[in-house]
């Protein structure tokens, strides 16, 4: 009988160890499609994570430019902030940039690309800016008007978007 007990307590060691496994990679995979982010670029993001693992992980992808341009209105959606870096509309601190993975910092500051700013996109920036209707946030200020972001400080948890837990996301990474 005791070998029994064992087995099943080990079979239920193992369902419940794949149950949370499960859960764990469904809120990495959502936290992923969300921000566009590739399974290969979290694992690097893991890396830099120390204390607070949770919070760091969400600063690292509220910094990304891509994300940057989606918060502060000028695109609907991130998927089109993403391609509006691709295609090279902005400039970041006078350089023009086509990768919107760039991890943006305090001081930093983008402007769409002159070029850019005659575009049928940017002519009509001022009502994307109103149909989006972004919240401020004390790390970013942008000027419809000028076309500029401005990155004044670091992310709070509270600003970065709700229905995130980055705890079972660390949690899936630390095994």
């Amino acid at each position: 009988m005791p070998f029994i007990e064992k087995l099943l307590k080990l079979w239920h060691v193992k369902v419940v160890f794949l149950v949370n496994t499960q859960v764990l990679d469904k809120e990495n995979q959502a936290c992923m499609q969300f921000n566009c982010v590739k399974n290969k670029k979290f694992d690097d993001f893991t890396d830099f994570l120390k204390n607070k693992a949770g919070e760091n992980l969400l600063q690292l992808l509220e910094l990304r430019l891509d994300n940057a341009i989606y918060r502060a209105g000028f695109a609907t959606s991130r998927r089109q902030a993403r391609q509006l870096v691709s295609h090279g509309h902005f400039l970041l601190n006078g350089r023009r940039v086509d990768i919107p993975s760039i991890r943006l910092k305090s001081g930093d500051e983008i402007v769409v690309r002159p070029k850019s700013q005659k575009s049928g996109y940017f002519t009509n920036l001022e009502n994307v800016i109103a149909d989006a209707a972004p919240a401020p946030l004390s790390w970013l200020k942008a000027d419809g008007k000028k076309m500029t972001v401005s990155i004044t400080g670091l992310p709070k948890r509270e600003e970065a978007e709700a229905g995130i837990n980055e705890q079972l996301i660390v949690e899936y990474y630390s095994r």
